[in-house]
């Protein structure tokens, strides 16, 4: 799991400067390292699928950002319930992204 953190970290560097690609290579790295090691519900993962959705809705990509917030959303949903501040920071970039979606008629 520890090198999982350290391409999270790095993808997380390349997303501050704006270098979108690198950071979602980085963070699918990351993905896969914890999906192997904690399965599909743990924290790290919802972190990791909001990131996602952070570098889609930059680039403007709103169907894959949506679901990737889908994909937190749910996690953090069990994790931490509905009423959680993370899982409801989760909630609004999703309808951020759906917003995105009926204003670009995609």
């Amino acid at each position: 799991a520890d090198v999982g953190i350290c391409y999270n970290n790095i993808g997380y560097i390349y997303q501050t400067i704006k270098d979108y690609n690198l950071a979602l290579e980085n963070y699918n790295h990351a993905l896969k390292i914890f999906q192997s090691v904690y399965g599909e519900q743990h924290g790290s993962i919802g972190v990791l699928f909001d990131n996602i959705g952070m570098i889609y809705m930059e680039q403007e990509n709103y169907e894959k950002s949506m679901e990737a917030f889908e994909r937190a959303f749910k996690i953090r949903s069990v994790i931490f319930g509905e009423n959680h501040h993370l899982t409801k920071r989760t909630l609004e970039r999703l309808e951020n992204a759906k917003a995105k979606i009926v204003t670009n008629g995609e």
